[in-house]
């Protein structure tokens, strides 16, 4: 489950299930939130962005081939004309 909540400090939330969790290493979520869920990130490029973007980063992290280095990297902002 994604949850988008501007009223706290991370606008990013995430309650990940045990399969996904197999898939997907959990320092994933937190780094995720960490980059694109902080105050700093969706008050300076948006709300629909941080949204949008972590969304485009957990696709490409998904697509991932299994491995010890699996979505050990978040992916990059991606600019207007991406979305």
């Amino acid at each position: 489950v994604f949850v988008a909540a501007p009223n706290t400090g991370n606008i990013l939330n995430f309650n990940v299930g045990a399969n996904l969790d197999l898939e997907i290493p959990s320092r994933f979520w937190s780094a995720l939130a960490g980059k694109y869920g902080n105050k700093f990130y969706w008050r300076d490029n948006g709300e629909t962005a941080a949204i949008k973007n972590a969304v485009s980063a957990i696709d490409a992290c998904a697509r991932e081939e299994a491995g010890r280095f699996k979505c050990s990297k978040i992916q990059e902002p991606m600019d207007d004309m991406q979305f």
